[in-house]
């Protein structure tokens, strides 16, 4: 590929990208009761995590897990507790640990979420049909292996 076409790519790619971000994010704001994505991700990540808990989860495993400081979720538990997305809980075994629990209204804005995802993503299978639908996964999978592999590259 000659530096001019790949320039170009390269050009439209960032472009792209710089709409899809705009349109995710003014899609969720209008549409998830004010909530932010970084606050959408916490509340799937802490489902995904408590299906095997009863009492709750660690704010350490919640934030080792997703990958950001303890002082990171903590902001975002007392947001989401605030909006009563969260219940903090104290361990009966240990009182010096705080357990983190959806709530009832937490679990039902996560399944309204999820279902307006799969909403929107079930139109976009049926827009661009199964194949195209396969190549999209394919190489949205090859962005991110690819990304993944230069992370660490500024």
């Amino acid at each position: 590929m000659n530096d001019d076409i790949k320039k170009q790519l390269t050009h439209e790619m960032v472009n792209l990208t710089n709409v899809f971000k705009r349109r995710g994010f003014q899609h969720h704001q209008s549409h998830q009761n004010s909530m932010r994505p970084s606050e959408m991700m916490f509340l799937s990540q802490l489902s995904i995590l408590a299906v095997n808990s009863e009492k709750g989860i660690k704010v350490s495993d919640l934030s080792n897990h997703m990958q950001i400081t303890p002082a990171a979720a903590t902001h975002i538990i007392d947001i989401l507790v605030e909006k009563g997305f969260v219940e903090r809980k104290s361990d009966l075994n240990d009182r010096r640990i705080v357990l983190i629990s959806l709530t009832d209204s937490g679990q039902e804005t996560l399944k309204n979420m999820d279902n307006k995802i799969m909403k929107k993503f079930g139109g976009l299978v049926e827009y661009l049909g199964e194949n195209d639908s396969r190549e999209l996964i394919r190489l949205l999978s090859s962005t991110f292996d690819y990304l993944k592999l230069n992370e660490n590259d500024n």
